[in-house]
């Protein structure tokens, strides 16, 4: 279970758990927008947010911003409680 739960909306918490699953793996606004079907500000806003609490890295290739899921993500989750 998700400790972040009550801050979380549905779609960051089936993003953080499949970034559990799958360590190292990357998210895009426009990945993140194609897979929950809402605009490109709310998908933003989802990473943004997952990024400025820890869950997520964020790093720019070019000129897109990408969220990689940390190695030690189970770990950071447990420090949110």
């Amino acid at each position: 279970k998700i400790a972040t739960d009550a801050t979380l909306n549905h779609r960051q918490r089936g993003l953080l758990s499949h970034a559990l699953r799958h360590p190292g793996h990357s998210y895009t606004v426009k990945s993140h927008q194609r897979s929950n079907l809402v605009s490109n500000a709310t998908a933003r806003k989802d990473l943004v947010a997952l990024s400025d609490i820890g869950l997520l890295d964020q790093r720019r290739i070019g000129r897109t911003d990408e969220f990689v899921a940390p190695e030690d993500l189970q770990m950071r989750l447990l420090k949110q409680t």
